[in-house]
């Protein structure tokens, strides 16, 4: 059955430094197939060659499977000068362009912004929508600054006004430093992160605020399923959140799409029951996780081949304006 992959994930070799500054990623090619990521001289991660070498991967690719690029979230570089950001992030917007547009049989793209000044970022969207990428991924929060802060106001009028998607995905999440091992602290700090920013969202107004707005959530979503009961009795018994929220908080959270990278069936069914199933979608985060989240619709046959075949396929093509 055809699928689109809608959350994975690429790291563009070639790029350099925009102002000289070695804490801007950059590739470094092994001869065995594989890339060390360097920032600030020290390597980030090892990454296969299917992360910067986007031939090989399309001929890795199964048939009537479609991947969705998005660079890998350290190349955000919320840090850097937004001159420089800006820059950095056209030539990464570039190079996924020219891998979809040689490869459209295989990829579609998102594209990044320089998130650290919002005017910034607003400009760099309509670049985005000319390069033919349907959508920008945004970390969970921006240098620690929320997604529901009103300086983000203009951004998200911007995307709507280009229907463009915006992938959100966890980034940097509070105290994900105190854990030993990062890949334990991703598992621990995630899903709340996700939760969270999506349930600022809803929570501040934004989504009642730009009813056309198309939010893609990374991980399922995270913990806003447990979040939305609270947020509904909050917003039907308190008048200020009432003002911000005049609508059930669950309405909102059906107005957003989400991945199905939740490692468990409980949890899909769970996500499942709150949004429905047209507002699911296939991510799998490849090439960092070897995980394939298709096999998780194999406990689902009560759901229909035609609702699978959605989640599969026809809830990103509609999305994505394929």
């Amino acid at each position: 059955m055809r699928t689109i992959d809608t959350h994975t994930h690429v790291v563009p070799s070639g790029l350099a430094a925009p102002d000289h500054d070695e804490r801007w990623p950059v590739v470094v090619e092994r001869d065995e197939g594989s890339a060390d990521v360097l920032i600030a001289g020290r390597v980030f991660r090892t990454v296969p060659r299917t992360a910067y070498d986007l031939e090989h991967r399309a001929e890795q690719l199964a048939p009537d499977h479609v991947q969705v690029l998005s660079p890998m979230p350290e190349l955000f570089s919320y840090w850097g000068r937004p001159e420089a950001a800006a820059d950095y992030c056209t030539s990464v917007n570039e190079w996924i362009a020219a891998g979809v547009n040689k490869f459209r049989h295989a990829f579609r793209g998102f594209g990044i912004a320089a998130m650290q000044d919002p005017d910034v970022a607003c400009g760099q969207l309509s670049h985005i929508a000319a390069l033919g990428l349907p959508g920008v991924e945004i970390g969970s929060n921006i240098a620690g600054v929320p997604l529901h802060d009103k300086r983000y106001i203009e951004f998200f009028d911007e995307a709507s006004r280009l229907g463009l998607v915006v992938f959100i995905h966890a980034f940097h999440p509070p105290g994900i430093g105190t854990f030993t091992d990062p890949m334990a602290g991703n598992g621990v700090t995630f899903p709340n992160e996700i939760g969270q920013a999506v349930g600022g969202l809803i929570a501040e107004g934004v989504l009642e605020r730009f009813s056309a707005l198309k939010i893609l959530a990374s991980h399922g979503g995270g913990s806003l399923v447990s979040l939305l009961p609270r947020l509904q009795f909050i917003a039907k018994n308190y008048e200020r959140a009432r003002i911000l929220m005049p609508r059930d908080p669950a309405d909102y959270a059906r107005k957003i799409h989400y991945d199905m990278l939740v490692f468990s069936a409980p949890l899909l069914n769970l996500l499942l029951d709150n949004v429905g199933a047209g507002r699911v979608v296939i991510g799998s985060d490849k090439p960092f996780m070897n995980h394939d989240p298709v096999t998780l619709l194999e406990r689902f046959p009560h759901l229909g081949s035609a609702t699978i075949e959605s989640i599969r396929w026809g809830n990103a093509a509609r999305l994505l304006g394929l």
